[in-house]
């Protein structure tokens, strides 16, 4: 803490004048006031008065206010050796917040989006505490004060009601019940009060029923919530949004590839804090957050009253609230997602009629009314806490008239108050060691080596229960020590999945990176279909920087995104057909048994945060737990394994040994899980953080694949399925090697007619359109599709056909098939239109590009819909692929018409029924 930080930390909380002596009152004045704030301010005015010799060793140091302030300002001082007396007046400390089991509390959603908002860990080194329900907090952090206690003196009374204070020339004396004396430091952190209570007005602190799902009789109703600050905003919120919480919201935004640039923005419109209220307002009305939009419209709630909001401003988005609270609301407002009508206020007050209130809004004066009356039923005021320096303490309230406008004028982002400014040796940190972090002084030596550094870098994948997800990638403040850097280059592999092109997000294109695809094919692989399918799967790509960044450049900041298609299995069925045993390992070649899945990230350059975040779909895991791994001699990477002219690496280069399985060695993952630093913001979310992780490690997310349905219903289906798949590929078999034999005649006739039928109905009149139906079914033993039957403009299949492999969910008819359920549609986009549907298809080498292609499944005869639990492909027994290479093509009116797509999909499945009825016995 500097001497011009210590100075200010003082005068914004020392009482003016010099009346009350050693009389500090503890951030009552502050606007920006949650928990986590509040300690803050008790650990910096603890360390200024250290420093100023205020405090020292048996100083009597007094705190007024047993709440999460002057817990820790209590616990502070006597960490520094002083002799504390701590007062509270009520039964026990914390206690407003002691008996809430609703209102989520979270160290730092309100400094969203500041770079620590992510930390569920308030990181505090006394009283630490992390995200929970009141009531789980207060438990955490009595626990940690209970430890401070039993190694210090500290002696804490509650139920002190008469608490006075007597200013006096060189001390105040403090009087409470049953005791007096003077003490030459009084800390007063008594809060900022309760609101007044009324008939319909409580304590934000009291349990309410706004969480709960509402009944029957709720609907139709109306409720009014009054004010315009976080209190009114979060119970706005509460009564829109299914279960409600802050951080459980941001990570819905965090998904979409836009994220980072609605964050730019709105850094960029609290640039200048001196903008006022109507204009901030109104730069929030005109962000671009239509995906952010469509995110949120997926958790509103249908089951509750009609909402209400009024205000005594017009402007909603000034400086009232959080950023976040106001984004949150600005998407809710009736202009964007209509889930709440705002009315023209201020309130002014309200009387009751039978079961409902007439209220009254508006604007009077002497001369005046301009006031209306709303009906509701229901009235929530949110109209900020009475003061809490009162009775005994009002004198002192009314000597800090000065000191309240000090804080009057200080705006919320100018409270250098609530910024950790103490040192970090005055209040050791009572931390877990974990072995997977380096020191301070070990990262900055892995700077000085390599050149460069993060402040963070996460990994996120929000997996779907299509077999699609999106990967996120997002850098936070990469800086040049020395050197210079040209570009980054991205890498990403799926084992079986279709990797997109990437997505830069707003934050990269505005600062004019470029990206370069790099892809290079493997040493020896010459197959038109294995080359195909090696660059599905693999994303490479060089992020071209706009020139040369150095250290004189600021740091950079940006995200990007891809999709991958059928990249995941979602059971453990699922698993046993997309990997073959060669691939069912993790990155260090451990066999991964029982099934699993995984995210694994590579610290391949000195970063201070890593995140690791994995979404999975509604169907739970078995298990979802963290793995270590680190390279051989990591602690002595060179620099050119990391930085290769100019280019930064984010993973090891295919030339590496480093990208080797071999070079990877599994370390325990249990200090990890100790520490706390694997946690669960969202039932189907989960987040692992690792602080400074070494150069040369990995971390990864796994979780266990739940199992599939295995009752004699599912088994008799895979039989029946397995049987018929055997019969289509003896047909496919004999097709290929005796296409006249009277024994397939038969099947082959009606393969002719339906192709006949499709041509007429489909084809155009295009002399070089290339018109294709084609049977496909699995292969379980290689894990693919092979081709058994079809016809090419009424010609035999070309050679290139009838080699045509798929694996198992790859490509639009393995999509289609491991869906098994619904047709898949494939039409090339333009640069007019964009793609319909999927973007699974992968051309056949050596033939015609489709420009439209549809891929149907079909079941084995006299099925019906599979028992729940019980994968659909798993009674697939083919796909039929219906093409054309004309753009022109009539196949596109289906997609206009999607009745017609499934009349169609109806009819081919009786063909295949006929089909499959005149199969000779071929096996």
């Amino acid at each position: 803490m500097t001497e011009g930080q210590r100075r200010k930390v003082l005068e914004m909380s020392e009482v003016p004048g010099g009346r009350y002596p050693g009389v500090y009152v503890l951030g009552s004045f502050a606007k920006y006031v949650t928990l986590c704030s509040q300690q803050v301010r008790a650990l910096n005015l603890v360390a200024a008065l250290c420093d100023e010799g205020r405090i020292k060793e048996n100083t009597e140091v007094a705190v007024i206010g047993g709440g999460a302030a002057g817990l820790t300002a209590a616990a502070a001082a006597a960490v520094c050796k002083a002799k504390v007396l701590l007062l509270d007046e009520l039964d026990g400390f914390m206690e407003l917040q002691r008996n809430n089991r609703q209102r989520w509390l979270h160290p730092h959603i309100y400094d969203w989006p500041d770079m620590e908002f992510d930390s569920e860990d308030a990181k505090l080194p006394l009283l630490n505490w992390k995200a929970g329900y009141a009531e789980n907090v207060v438990r955490q952090i009595e626990n940690g004060w209970e430890s401070v206690r039993a190694t210090t003196s500290i002696d804490a009374r509650t139920q002190a009601r008469y608490v006075r204070l007597t200013a006096g020339t060189n001390a105040t004396t403090l009087t409470w019940d049953g005791g007096k004396g003077k003490f030459p430091v009084i800390i007063v952190a008594v809060g900022f009060g309760l609101e007044p209570k009324t008939e319909v007005q409580d304590s934000y602190w009291t349990e309410d029923d706004i969480d709960g799902s509402f009944r029957k009789s709720a609907h139709g109703q109306r409720w009014l919530i009054s004010g315009s600050g976080d209190g009114a905003f979060t119970d706005l919120m509460r009564l829109c949004i299914r279960r409600f919480r802050h951080a459980e919201i941001k990570d819905v935004f965090a998904s979409e590839p836009g994220y980072l640039g609605v964050i730019d923005d709105l850094r960029e419109i609290h640039r200048n804090s001196d903008i006022s209220d109507e204009e901030l307002s109104q730069k929030f009305e005109s962000l671009s957050v239509d995906k952010l939009q469509s995110k949120l419209a997926t958790r509103l709630r249908t089951d509750g009253p009609e909402v209400l909001l009024t205000s005594k401003t017009i402007h909603l988005y000034g400086h009232g609230a959080s950023i976040l609270n106001r984004l949150i609301v600005l998407l809710l407002s009736p202009a964007r997602l209509g889930a709440f009508t705002f009315l023209p206020g201020p309130y002014v007050d309200y009387r009751r009629v039978d079961s409902v209130y007439e209220v009254r809004l508006g604007e009077r004066d002497a001369t005046e009314d301009r006031t209306y009356t709303e009906t509701v039923h229901r009235v929530i005021l949110r109209h900020g806490p009475e003061p809490s320096l009162r009775q005994g303490l009002l004198p002192l309230r009314k000597a800090c008239n000065n000191l309240v406008d000090r804080w009057g004028k200080l705006r919320r982002q100018e409270d250098f108050t609530r910024a950790r400014l103490w040192p970090a040796t005055m209040f050791p940190e009572r931390r877990v060691a974990e072995v997977t972090d380096t020191s301070a002084r070990e990262f900055e030596e892995a700077v000085q080596e390599v050149g460069v550094r993060a402040a963070a870098l996460t990994i996120r994948k929000e997996l779907r229960g299509d077999n699609s997800c999106t990967v996120s990638l997002e850098i936070d403040r990469l800086s040049v020590e020395h050197g210079e850097l040209r570009g980054l280059r991205v890498y990403y592999e799926s084992t079986v999945g279709h990797v997109s092109p990437v997505e830069l997000d707003s934050s990269a294109i505005r600062l004019g990176i470029v990206p370069q695809d790099d892809y290079k094919p493997p040493e020896g692989l010459v197959d038109p279909l294995g080359l195909m399918r090696d660059r599905a799967r693999k994303l490479a790509v060089i992020l071209s920087l706009p020139w040369s960044w150095t250290h004189s450049d600021p740091p950079l900041r940006f995200g990007l995104s891809f999709t991958v298609l059928n990249g995941d299995a979602l059971s453990d069925w699922e698993f046993e057909q997309m990997y073959a045993p060669k691939d069912r390992v993790h990155i260090n070649d451990r066999r991964l048994e029982p099934p699993t899945e995984f995210l694994a990230r590579i610290v391949w350059f000195p970063i201070e945060h890593l995140r690791i975040r994995i979404t999975l779909p509604d169907r739970p895991p078995k298990d979802v737990l963290p793995s270590v791994f680190v390279a051989e001699n990591a602690g002595n990477l060179a620099t050119e394994e990391i930085i290769r002219d100019g280019i930064l690496l984010l993973y090891p280069a295919a030339d590496s040994r480093y990208s080797a399985p071999a070079a990877w060695q599994e370390q325990p993952s249990t200090p990890l899980i100790e520490a706390g630093r694997l946690a669960r913001p969202s039932p189907q979310t989960w987040e692992l953080t690792v602080y400074r992780p070494p150069v040369g490690s990995c971390y990864s997310l796994d979780w266990v694949l739940p199992a599939s349905r295995t009752d004699e219903r599912c088994q008799a289906l895979d039989r029946a399925a397995g049987e018929m798949r055997k019969r289509l590929l003896a047909y496919g078999n004999a097709r290929r090697t005796d296409a006249s034999s009277a024994a397939i005649g038969k099947c082959r006739l009606i393969v002719q007619r339906l192709y006949e039928a499709l041509h007429k109905i489909h084809a155009t009149d295009d002399p070089n359109e290339r018109f294709a139906v084609t049977l496909l079914t699995y292969q379980a033993s290689e894990r693919q599709l092979v081709v058994v039957d079809g016809l090419v403009n009424g010609e035999e299949l070309t050679q290139a056909l009838w080699d045509f492999r798929l694996p198992f969910g790859l490509g639009l008819a393995g999509a289609c098939f491991k869906q098994g359920n619904n047709p898949y549609m494939y039409i090339r986009p333009s640069s007019e239109t964009p793609p319909f549907g999927s973007s699974y298809y992968l051309p056949v080498p050596g033939t015609e590009y489709q420009e439209v292609l549809l891929a149907i499944p079909l079941r084995i005869p006299g099925a019906s819909n599979p028992p729940q639990g019980c994968e659909a492909s798993r009674q697939c027994a083919a796909i039929l692929d219906i093409g054309s290479s004309s753009e022109m093509s009539k196949l596109r009116s289906l997609v206009e018409n999607r009745n017609e797509l499934y009349v169609l999909a109806a009819q081919c499945q009786d063909v295949f029924d006929a089909f499959c009825g005149a199969l000779p016995d071929l096996i």
